[in-house]
């Protein structure tokens, strides 16, 4: 197939849209996902590189603000048992020298954004002296805003909290790394501790930035651009307008945990088998539900990340390959909950077969001046040795995540979702300036209401779905359209 692909793709572009344009009447198609059967190849070594398109996007949102840490990722750890801070130290070092990206700095020349792999870069490692305060406190002293142009853009924080305990933090940038690549920092980070070999590492981020520029010219990203256009023509107003907005972009934050329990778990697991669904695209409708009875809109927009490494030669690159992808909703209020899900499931399919079009260049082919979404949906997979447990580094020594929240949030609203063997896990995160805990504590029993709707039978008409208590933010709704823009 690919020998077909390149035949194509040395066609000029006006000979590419015809050609798509004939196969497309004859029924011909090429699906998204064969644009990964374009190789990858290690780039040769050069002063600087290309950006990806989501280097791109954060670099650009923190120009805007230089001085706040909401592109910040965090770590936390609890090591308890006979540890070495020096050992620790030099693992850090390895793991710097073993990804570029770590020892990468960002700068713009004449309007293009370039990276820099430095030869060497110096682990910011810093023993924190004051152990006698919350651990929550030495983590938001800790975290800095990075400037963007001095690597390395991250940094480590190691506390003695008790004599066998230790506390390590890592503080990274997020034009950097993604939440793969803090699970892969952390399991080599376990497996250097325990003197495994890692193995030769082949392939570097930067390798990916020039396979993601190389790749844009091809037909296929040409009908990946083509799939999402498509979605979105026409774009009728589709923001929500809720109320209280801030007159400048603000980050602050709050969570609200909530969860449902296993009686309602296996009923939704029957509910899933029984339409053929996935859990996160039964989640997700009932989500997309939820927020069109509270707002009285039909056409909802709801964006959801992929980590963006379908490719296997991805998978052990440190980097930010995250996307966002936009899930358009036209609920028809005629459907069944049957009818409904059978239209989503395909639509969802549609979108995850086509996701490597970055969300970013979508904004742009829209010529939107404001992000296509405010309202984030999550789906944690299981994946992650660190996720909720401890993981045994030797016969002394054993680390545990740190569960902790930095009191900001990057969209307007996002739900997080999460299987649990008894329970399925959620959690709310918010802006703070448009909306306060009790709206927020409405809106997941209105989640759980509508889906105690849908379970209980699927022949229903989506008419029939009833919200019971309303969160005063969707109550006032006035007839404003026009939202701050939130990045990812």
């Amino acid at each position: 197939m690919l020998h077909i692909l390149n035949k194509i793709d040395s066609l000029t572009l006006t000979q590419k849209e015809k050609l798509l344009s004939e196969l497309t009447c004859k029924k011909i198609n090429f699906k998204g996902k064969m644009i990964l059967e374009y190789p990858l190849y290690c780039t040769e070594k050069k002063e600087y590189y290309p950006v990806s398109s989501a280097q791109f996007r954060v670099f650009i949102a923190n120009q805007v603000y230089t001085f706040n840490s909401a592109f910040n990722n965090q770590l936390a750890f609890v090591l308890s048992g006979e540890f070495d801070i020096e050992k620790i130290r030099e693992i850090f070092n390895k793991l710097i020298t073993r990804h570029e990206v770590l020892r990468t700095s960002f700068f713009e020349i004449k309007g293009q954004i370039y990276q820099k792999v430095h030869e060497h870069a110096e682990v910011n490692f810093q023993v924190i002296q004051d152990n006698n305060k919350p651990l929550e406190t030495i983590i938001k002293e800790f975290v800095k805003p990075f400037d963007l142009a001095l690597a390395p853009l991250f940094r480590i924080g190691v506390c003695n909290i008790k004599n066998d305990e230790v506390f390590l933090i890592l503080d990274i940038h997020h034009i950097i790394s993604d939440a793969e690549s803090l699970i892969l920092f952390t399991n080599e980070f376990i497996e250097l501790y325990k003197s495994y070999d890692l193995g030769k590492h082949l392939y570097q981020y930067r390798d990916y930035a020039q396979w993601e520029n190389v790749i844009k010219k091809k037909v296929l990203f040409i009908l990946q651009k083509k799939f999402w256009n498509e979605i979105y023509t026409p774009l009728i107003d589709v923001k929500l307008p809720f109320l209280n907005k801030p007159e400048q972009k603000d980050y602050s934050g709050d969570v609200f945990e909530f969860s449902i329990e296993l009686e309602e778990k296996i009923e939704i697991e029957k509910m899933v088998k029984s339409l053929e669904l996935t859990l996160f695209m039964f989640l997700l409708g009932a989500f997309a539900l939820t927020i069109s009875k509270l707002t009285y809109k039909n056409d909802i927009i709801i964006g959801s990340p992929v980590a963006g490494r379908r490719k296997n030669e991805f998978e052990k690159i440190m980097g930010i390959f995250v996307n966002m992808l936009s899930f358009r909703f036209k609920i028809n209020n005629q459907n069944t909950i049957q009818e409904f899900y059978n239209i989503i499931k395909n639509d969802i399919l549609n979108c995850f077969d086509n996701q490597e079009y970055p969300y970013d260049e979508l904004v742009k082919d829209l010529n939107l001046k404001k992000a296509l979404f405010d309202i984030v949906f999550v789906f944690q997979n299981a994946g992650g040795k660190l996720k909720n447990k401890n993981v045994e580094i030797n016969d002394d020594l054993a680390i545990s995540p740190f569960k902790f929240f930095n009191k900001t949030s990057k969209f307007a609203l996002l739900l997080e979702t999460w299987e649990e063997e008894k329970r399925l896990g959620l959690r709310f995160e918010y802006s703070t300036y448009l909306f306060d805990k009790s709206e927020i504590q409405k809106m997941s029993e209105n989640y759980k209401q509508v889906i105690r709707t849908i379970i209980s039978n699927k022949s229903i008409f989506l008419s029939e779905i009833e919200t019971f208590k309303k969160a005063n933010t969707f109550d006032k709704l006035a007839n404003q359209s026009e939202i701050q823009d939130f990045d990812f």
